[in-house]
């Protein structure tokens, strides 16, 4: 902790310090702090940016960076935490300075550097600037001897000190009794000695000017800054004023703000060469910034001479640094103007270009900055702050954003103007309309149906407002299982976007065909619209908007595909990238599409800790969809160890569980992203699953049937593969021979045309059926092929090749030995005892006894020989 007063070197110290560390290989994070960033939403966002910035992309921080841009609610100590487990993972020696402690009051702050500062990692350390002690546990941190303090007395100059920059920096040439004099009357204060050193310059009677002031700091600074900047043109001196409300200057900005064409690079360029409290902040010469004690200086003295210039410096500097992209701190000096209609002006024009660069926080800090009386004078800022907290698709903001849209349509009714009334009203449709991607299968697609066909009538054709209403429509279709009818209207939405030009229109009106076609079984179709919707994007957009991050949500339907036709690197890639690119969160839908693929991914490739982070990081983005999640942790634990007790017992409880919240009256989920039916659905389907594994079949039949019967008259091809592969195993379950096969062919009759193969990879009991289904004739060409894609190229000796997949090695019988018991098989055949076994597994011999007694019955063994004789005729022990 380097803690002194303004003018010590704080600054200078820790940055000569971070240079000396990136020489040695020291990552270094620096976040300078402002008094913006005393609040937890841009403290975590510029707390992770430093970070990347220092040690490069890492998943922990990549992930909560999407969260903390896209929810105004997202949690400072949950930030901490994915910043732990960033710096852990990073292996990277690291420094975090905090410059600038003394402007944070936030208790959040507090309490979350603190956590940090007890749990800190090993390969990081923190270094905090403050003019004052921060509220931090550093008693605790000092008796642990975990604090290293610099503070005045270690930063002022000494007598020598003194003399080497005022003679030999500053070549004063002042004999020692007056360098004694200006070391005694600054106590060795830094920047009070380079004031009265820029002071002296040039001076002939130095002696007389050093006996001439006294004082404290406070005063010694105002009189010797008053000093160096008389002494300057009129020109600087204007300069120096006028610039002083930028927190950075360059040389056009600077132009822009002296209203003149050229020569503030110039003036930047004098003022560094003569030490004049200027500091550079990159390598390059562009940006520079003033010291504070000379900033606060000159704004002091710009609002005492000249303040009715301050709110036209402000605009000035906000419209350069809007035209150039610097949104944030362009919306910084429009909220200084004090000019509410400019300021508000400014949010409207810009809010959407910051919902596109994943900035949904910052809208909501924009918003919540005007006085209510203001909103009423601007209602599109009422309905701008429904945005964040639309994003964030949690039931509990519902009544938040209906109040907050109800006091917009208060003052839109009383408005003159007919066309920005119109425009009004068609934004808040388009929130009202993403207020339906909320977890809830009792609102009623129908009543929302009616509802935007209402509406459909008094847009204009090809307006923005009419393509809102269609996507509301084509939802409400899908919620009903009209595949057919959805797909209708959302091609003329996407036509209409298309004429219109309306970019996010095309994506998400193509994303959505691309899946309706997916869930028509239409495998390829769907890819061809993928690959439309982008086309069509790249020809509309140039460089760089081509990253449009919706654009994501087409590499999520693409991935989709492609990871079901068994095209696994090209899905993970189109899968991993379209996630990259949405973190902004347009649509949740997108989001639990792509990571419940990567799951299901990550499985197949035999990585079942990567499939439940994937999992993890779901539930993260949108809480209230939890109950899939965990429907879903359950479905996996099933598939990775159907025999395990304890997993059996975690999946019976569970289904005990969710079958309290089942309802017979509730409509089977729909598909789409209205009322989040595709994760209730999930969550159904998993629990049919369950209740099949733990014999428990007939309380999931009734609801089985239902929803295969749903699905076969819409033409939802997709489910009637994945229930009738449940049915088939519910039918074995209870003997149902002659049914078993008519549900196991129906699957395969519908998945075949399209190529289908991964939809069929289930596990053992699912194995078993197929290769008694191939051995009965029953698409016995079609199953080799599936079984070759799953890992059991020889069931059927049909002469297929294939190389053995990354799932664990399967048996003829379909099931595989897990890896434990391939550990136990290799030891049995070097002949270890039940004994010498567990030692070396570190298990207890009960649990090899059990391992082995698992293994001979799955090798069809009697003994410890013959399993092992059996296990290498299949080559298990080659594996």
């Amino acid at each position: 902790m380097v803690s002194a007063t303004a003018g010590y070197g704080k600054t200078t110290l820790l940055a000569e310090w971070a240079q000396s560390l990136l020489r040695n290989g020291v990552a270094v994070a620096w976040y300078a702090l402002d008094s913006s960033d005393d609040d937890p939403i841009p403290f975590g966002a510029y707390l992770i940016a430093s970070l990347t910035q220092a040690l490069g992309s890492i998943p922990d921080l990549a992930h909560i960076a999407q969260l903390s841009r896209a929810s105004p609610e997202i949690d400072l100590q949950r930030i901490i935490q994915s910043v732990i487990n960033a710096v852990v993972s990073s292996d990277q020696a690291c420094l975090l300075i905090l410059d600038d402690y003394h402007l944070i009051a936030s208790p959040a702050i507090h309490s979350a550097l603190a956590y940090l500062l007890e749990h800190i990692p090993e390969n990081l350390r923190i270094a905090i600037g403050s003019r004052s002690d921060p509220p931090l546990p550093l008693a605790r941190l000092r008796a642990r001897g975990q604090l290293l303090e610099i503070r005045t007395a270690d930063l002022r100059f000494t007598a020598d000190e003194t003399a080497l920059f005022l003679n030999e920096i500053m070549h004063l040439e002042l004999s020692p009794e007056m360098v004694a004099t200006l070391e005694a009357r600054t106590e060795g204060w830094i920047a009070g000695l380079q004031l009265a050193a820029l002071s002296l310059s040039g001076r002939s009677d130095k002696e007389n000017f050093i006996a001439s002031f006294t004082g404290s700091h406070r005063y010694l600074v105002e009189y010797l800054l008053e000093e160096v900047v008389s002494r300057q043109s009129e020109k600087v001196q204007s300069f120096l004023l006028s610039t002083s409300i930028l927190e950075r200057l360059c040389g056009p900005l600077c132009d822009t703000i002296m209203a003149e064409p050229s020569g503030s690079d110039v003036i930047i360029e004098r003022l560094e060469q003569a030490n004049l409290f200027v500091v550079a902040l990159d390598d390059q010469g562009y940006w520079y910034r003033y010291h504070h004690l000379f900033r606060d200086f000159l704004q002091t003295r710009l609002l005492k001479t000249q303040p009715e210039r301050v709110t036209s410096l402000h605009r000035a500097a906000s419209e350069w640094l809007a035209a150039h992209n610097f949104l944030r701190e362009a919306a910084q000096h429009a909220f200084q103007t004090h000019d509410w209609d400019y300021a508000a002006a400014f949010v409207e024009q810009h809010s959407f270009t910051m919902i596109i660069h994943s900035e949904i926080s910052t809208i909501y800090e924009w918003c919540s900055a005007f006085p209510e009386e203001v909103m009423r004078m601007h209602p599109m800022l009422y309905i701008l702050q429904c945005w964040p907290l639309v994003f964030s698709f949690r039931r509990q903001n519902r009544g938040r954003i209906e109040e907050r849209l109800q006091q917009a349509e208060q003052v839109i009714v009383t408005m003159e103007d007919n066309h920005l009334a119109h425009e009004l009203r068609e934004h808040a449709a388009i929130v009202r309309s993403l207020l339906t991607m909320a977890p809830d299968l009792t609102v009623d697609p129908r009543e929302q149906l009616a509802l935007a066909q209402s509406m459909l009538g008094t847009y204009p054709e090809g307006d923005a407002g009419q393509f809102s209403a269609l996507l509301t429509i084509g939802y409400a279709h899908m919620a009903l299982h009209d595949a057919q009818a959805a797909t209708k209207v959302l091609e003329t939405a996407r036509q209409i976007a298309l004429r219109g030009r309306l970019y996010f229109g095309i994506v998400e009106s193509s994303f959505h065909l691309a899946r309706l076609a997916h869930s028509q079984g239409r495998l390829h179709r769907a890819v061809k619209i993928c690959r439309q919707g982008q086309a069509d994007i790249a020809a509309l957009l140039t460089y760089p908007e081509k990253e449009l991050p919706a654009l994501g949500c087409l590499d999520i339907a693409l991935g989709c595909v492609l990871l079901e036709l068994d095209q696994l690197v090209e899905a993970e890639r189109e899968l991993i990238h379209g996630l990259e690119l949405i973190g902004w969160r347009m649509n949740p839908y997108y989001l639990m599409t792509a990571y419940v693929a990567l799951a299901r991914l990550r499985e197949i490739q035999g990585l079942p800790a990567e499939a439940v982070a994937f999992l993890s990081q779901l539930e993260d983005a949108w809480s209230d969809i939890a109950f899939c999640t965990r429907a879903l942790r359950v479905m996996h634990s099933l598939r990775t160890a159907p025999d395990d007790p304890d997993t059996l017992a975690e999946a019976s409880t569970w289904c005990q569980i969710f079958s309290s919240s089942f309802s017979e009256d509730v409509s089977p989920p729909g598909i789409g992203p209205f009322g989040a039916a595709e994760a209730y659905y999930l969550a159904y389907l998993a629990w049919v699953r369950a209740q099949i594994t733990i014999g428990k079949v007939q309380a999931a039949r009734s609801y089985l049937v239902r929803q295969l019967d749903l699905a076969s008259t819409h033409g939802l091809t997709n489910r009637v593969i994945e229930l009738s592969l449940l049915e088939a195993q519910a039918r074995r379950a209870e003997g149902e021979d002659k049914r078993t096969w008519a549900a196991l062919e129906r699957a395969l009759v519908a998945a075949q045309p399209e190529g289908y193969l991964r939809i069929f990879d289930q596990g053992a009991a699912l194995n078993r059926l197929l290769v008694e289904a191939a051995n009965r004739g029953i698409s016995r060409d079609y199953i080799g092929r599936i079984l070759a894609v799953i890992g059991m190229p020889k069931a059927l000796d049909i002469g297929l090749e294939g190389a053995r997949s990354s799932h664990p090695p399967y048996l003829e019988s379909g099931e595989y030995l897990t890896k434990r018991e391939l550990e136990v098989l290799r030891l049995m055949a070097q002949g270890a005892s039940n004994l010498e076994i567990a030692e070396q597994l570190v298990i207890t011999v009960g649990t090899v006894k059990s391992h082995i007694n698992h293994i001979l019955g799955k090798l069809d063994a009697h003994n410890r020989t013959e399993a092992v004789a059996r296990a290498r005729g299949l080559g298990l022990l080659e594996i």
